[in-house]
């Protein structure tokens, strides 16, 4: 017989999958590939995660903002 997976429901302390691709506007196939570096045993199954989980794939969704040379550096 085969082991189910564990899968984490959504409670009053998680982010459910489709909140957090709201959050970050994002499909759930990314949300998901990401999550597969913190979570590499139920990535695919889980219905909700904790806002730890969601801090730590936050940088594959905000974008590096392009550095600005100051007034200084540009005047030289």
């Amino acid at each position: 017989m085969a082991t189910r997976k564990r899968t984490t429901a959504p409670t009053a302390d998680t982010v459910s999958i489709h909140d957090a691709c709201l959050r970050y506007m994002t499909t759930e196939q990314s949300l998901r590939l990401a999550l597969s570096h913190v979570r590499p045993d139920d990535f695919d199954t889980v219905k909700a995660v904790s806002e730890l989980d969601l801090e730590a794939i936050a940088s594959y969704f905000q974008p590096e903002l392009p550095t600005v040379a100051s007034c200084s550096e540009l005047q030289t």
